[in-house]
C-alpha cells in the first residue's frame, strides 16, 4: 500500500495539466486522506477549507483519490475512506511522525504552510540526497 501512495504522489509530479498549474501539492493529498480519516465523512467545501486550497483544486484531489479507490463520495455524506483507503492511511500513520500547520511569518512568508515529519529508513536513501531534498 505504501508503494501505491508513493505512486499516487509521484504521478502528480508527472501529470501534465491542460490548464494552469495545479494549486495543490502531494502534501495536500496526504493531508486530505488524514482529514477524511479524522472526520469520517466530509464535504468538498469543508475539505477545501481544511486543505487551504480552492474548491476546483479540491475536486481534482478528490477525483485522484476516487480513481485510486482510496475514497468514495456520495451526494449526502460527502467523502469517506474505503477499506483500501483505511489501509493506505494506516501505512501513512506508520511513517508520519508529526504533522501540523507552520507559521512562517517570522521569515516573511504569509502563505499558509503545512509540514509533515516523516520516519525514513536511512539505508533506503543516501543521507546527502535527504539533505538536498530538505
Amino acid at each position: 500500500m505504501a508503494r501505491e501512495i508513493r505512486s499516487l504522489l509521484d504521478s502528480m509530479k508527472t501529470d501534465t495539466p491542460k490548464g494552469p498549474s495545479p494549486a495543490f501539492t502531494p502534501t495536500h493529498i496526504v493531508k486530505a486522506l488524514l482529514v477524511i480519516e479524522r472526520e469520517q465523512a466530509i464535504g468538498r467545501i469543508v475539505l477545501s477549507r481544511e486543505l487551504g486550497i480552492g474548491e476546483g483544486s479540491t475536486r481534482t484531489v478528490i477525483k485522484k483519490l476516487v480513481e485510486r479507490g482510496l475514497i468514495s463520495v456520495d451526494s449526502v455524506g460527502g467523502c469517506h475512506l474505503t477499506d483500501r483507503g483505511r489501509v493506505a492511511v494506516g501505512a501513512l500513520r506508520k511513517i508520519i511522525v508529526a504533522n501540523d500547520y507552520v507559521d512562517l511569518a517570522e521569515v516573511g512568508i504569509s502563505s499558509p504552510a503545512y509540514a509533515l515529519q516523516l520516519r525514513a529508513d536511512p539505508s533506503s536513501v543516501p543521507i546527502i540526497k535527504l539533505r538536498d531534498t530538505a
